[in-house]
């Protein structure tokens, strides 16, 4: 199966991901089967809520162009289209993690963690997760203090 990244649809020119499987007849690709995806009906899958509503996911690529944006309240993602450049803009990464690792974890993809400071929070515990589809990752943000009081 192919996925695309974030297209402008054929049919009504809103962003969308269009998906196409090959057909096959005798081992041979006769046609393909696809479908155009708007970008919207993602939202739903995607407005999980963890720690009572404190932490929030996106998906981005390797290049950290967004392609699925929470809603979330605490996501801080208006007026951006990258969240590496989002992140570089407010202090980088901390406690003896690298945007630069992050990066490296992501062309070679793997997973990790990092603490991010955040505009509207002292800091947030940042998970990112490589995804099956193309060169994409699953964010997972949560308050750094939500995770510590959680755990300890």
């Amino acid at each position: 199966m192919a996925v695309s990244d974030l297209v402008s649809s054929p049919i009504d020119g809103q962003e969308a991901i269009i998906y196409a499987l090959p057909v096959y007849k005798n081992g041979n690709i006769i046609g393909a089967l696809s479908a155009c995806v708007a970008k919207e009906a993602f939202h739903t899958a995607l407005a999980v809520e963890s720690f009572e509503g404190q932490g929030f996911c996106h998906i981005i690529n390797t290049e950290g162009r967004f392609i699925l944006t929470s809603a979330n309240r605490n996501s801080q993602s208006a007026g951006y289209a990258n969240f590496l450049d989002m992140v570089e803009h407010h202090g980088g990464v901390r406690h003896g993690e690298s945007l630069t690792k992050m990066r490296e974890d992501m062309k070679t993809v793997r997973a990790g963690y990092c603490i991010l400071p955040w505009p509207t929070e002292r800091k947030k515990t940042l998970v990112y997760l490589p995804l099956a589809e193309q060169d994409w990752y699953l964010l997972s943000v949560v308050p750094t203090k939500v995770v510590e009081q959680k755990s300890g």
